[in-house]
């Protein structure tokens, strides 16, 4: 567990660091949770509070790998006795503000393009679709680990996870599929422009992993495994991009794409979690002990 929460520990606490120098008045983000100044009927506001105490709760989660390097073991046994309690905030809070950045988009309306339109489905296309994005970084980063420290490959584990996938996966693309059935959306798909190639970019991403994840004796094999984790983690970026995007028009010919700095700097914001990954790990009890 600890290599997958690591992983994500960093992720959100780096991304959270990225959004408030977005805000471009970073010093003022303290705004957000001040109540003369916090509008707590927004999704934005619930997102900014849930990421916050989420960060909180990963590095309370996390600590015992802390305490256990500096030898506090009494001050470890104590924490275990209320960990369950972080737990459930850790699973309740990325389960409200994942669900809620589809609700950001039901408020845009028909500035949305007929191919992400879902309306009510949204909220849970965006939360499957972090379930999934998470337990594809486990595997993703399970196989790297696995190859960059020379540990032997955790594939019986990674096989019945996969089983887990494949089930969220087939979930998602029915009520994907459902969705733009019943709204009659479909004729948006056969368009000869942009949004269309990038619906079936991302289509093709969730329903390959479908071919490859399908059936025990495939899910052990690595190869097949790493090619649905990576084909996973690009359809939930993709779908990401194309709602907030492609498929977004915001009106009087306004278009938006990153700028070269604001790809470097996401760029090193990578880089800098790759490198406190390897530190960590190098450094705490994070991987599990190999028996000989």
């Amino acid at each position: 567990m600890r290599p997958a929460l690591l992983a994500s520990l960093f992720g959100y606490t780096l991304a959270g660091a990225s959004v408030l120098l977005d805000l471009g008045r970073y010093w003022n983000f303290w705004h957000i949770f001040w109540p003369g100044f916090a509008h707590v009927d927004s999704v934005m506001f619930e997102v900014a509070l849930c990421i916050s105490i989420y960060v909180l709760v990963m590095w309370i989660e996390f600590s015992p790998a802390f305490l256990e390097k500096l030898g506090l073991h009494d001050s470890r046994r104590k924490l275990s006795r209320v960990m369950y309690l972080f737990i459930a905030l850790g699973v309740l809070l990325p389960s409200m503000h994942q669900s809620s950045l589809g609700s950001m988009v039901v408020i845009f309306g028909q500035r949305i393009a007929p191919l992400w339109r879902a309306g009510w489905a949204l909220p849970l296309l965006f939360l499957i679709t972090a379930v999934l994005l998470g337990f594809a970084v486990v595997v993703f980063e399970a196989t790297l680990v696995s190859l960059g420290f020379r540990r032997p490959f955790e594939t019986a584990l990674l096989a019945r996870l996969a089983r887990v996938i494949w089930g969220l996966l087939l979930a998602y693309v029915l009520v994907r599929l459902a969705d733009l059935t019943l709204r009659g959306a479909w004729s948006d798909a056969f368009e000869a422009n942009g949004a269309a190639l990038c619906f079936w970019a991302e289509t093709a991403c969730f329903c390959l992993p479908l071919w490859l994840l399908y059936g025990p004796t495939v899910r052990a094999n690595p190869g097949r495994l790493f090619g649905s984790a990576m084909l996973l983690m690009l359809g939930g970026f993709l779908l990401r991009v194309n709602v907030y995007l492609v498929g977004y028009a915001p009106g009087n010919g306004y278009s938006y794409f990153p700028s070269l700095p604001e790809m470097i700097v996401t760029a090193g914001m990578i880089a800098l979690e790759i490198l406190g990954y390897i530190v960590f790990v190098r450094r705490l009890p994070v991987l599990p002990a190999l028996h000989r």
